[in-house]
């Protein structure tokens, strides 16, 4: 169907941004009434606004003239947003060609790609998901026996989050995902019990995943700990693991490889 629903009328302004009107959102999406598309973008008002100023025109309905109506005008991350809130059946098959379309004009005139938007709507779930255990003691066990590290109480060595960051996020959904994650999760300042200011985030980085990702995400953890339990050390792990991933796997986010330029192979944890 992608073919089909190309070309859309995507218009460049005065201020120079790309935008595409409501009215051509609705009908590509299947619509039959304009007022239904509406309702969508009022439900989700506030998050658009966000993402920016929606141009307003006074229209005609036709190219007959017939009474003006305001028309808004919305830009490539605010249209990509609602059509991933439309529930429509054609939205999957909208989004992808809208964002297709939107960075060929881009490439036509020179502009620059907003992949992390995009990545950004696949990526992250629009509620932070309930807290479930994902890395099981075992996990955290074999990983400071590897990193050679003491376990502090309760609590893991900071290390382990470091290696976590780079051998699963920045595995799965490359450095430009890892980054979306963290803005999404950013770190707050919180006094201890005994009056010391720490730096933490209020949730687990798995909980700011769309529940699509998370068989994914379980499995990996599962490999990871099998690499982990056979493994002697950091350098030994390395091997280990770029053995069992191609190497252009561990170059750029294995789940969206496609959307990414490639980044460096994780550095090793020292």
């Amino acid at each position: 169907m992608t073919a089909e629903i190309i070309p859309f009328k995507i218009e460049q302004q005065d201020d120079g941004e790309l935008r595409i009107s409501e009215t051509e959102l609705a009908h590509r999406l299947g619509y039959k009434r304009e007022r239904e598309f509406r309702s969508v973008i009022k439900t989700h008002r506030a998050r658009i606004d966000r993402m920016g100023f929606a141009e307003r025109r006074r229209e005609t309905s036709g190219d007959n003239g017939g009474r003006p109506k305001i028309i808004e005008w919305f830009t490539e991350q605010q249209a990509i947003f609602l059509v991933s809130r439309s529930g429509t059946k054609v939205a999957d098959d909208i989004m992808e060609a809208l964002a297709v379309q939107f960075v060929e004009m881009r490439r036509a005139s020179n502009q620059t790609p907003l992949t992390k938007d995009l990545l950004r709507l696949n990526i992250l779930s629009p509620e932070v998901q309930v807290w479930e255990k994902r890395f099981e003691k075992p996990f955290f066990d074999n990983l400071h026996r590897v990193m050679h590290l003491k376990k502090p109480g309760r609590n893991n060595h900071p290390n382990c989050g470091h290696f976590i960051n780079r051998y699963v996020y920045e595995f799965l959904f490359g450095d430009l995902g890892l980054e979306i994650i963290r803005d999404a999760n950013p770190r707050a300042v919180r006094t201890s019990d005994v009056g010391v200011d720490e730096y933490r985030r209020a949730f687990r980085h798995h909980q700011m995943l769309k529940s699509d990702h998370i068989p994914a995400f379980k499995q990996h953890i599962r490999t990871l700990n099998t690499l982990l339990g056979i493994s002697t050390s950091v350098g030994h792990f390395d091997d280990i693991f770029n053995a069992t991933f191609p190497k252009h796997h561990t170059q750029i986010g294995f789940m969206f490889n496609e959307l990414q330029k490639r980044t460096p192979t994780p550095e090793r944890v020292a």
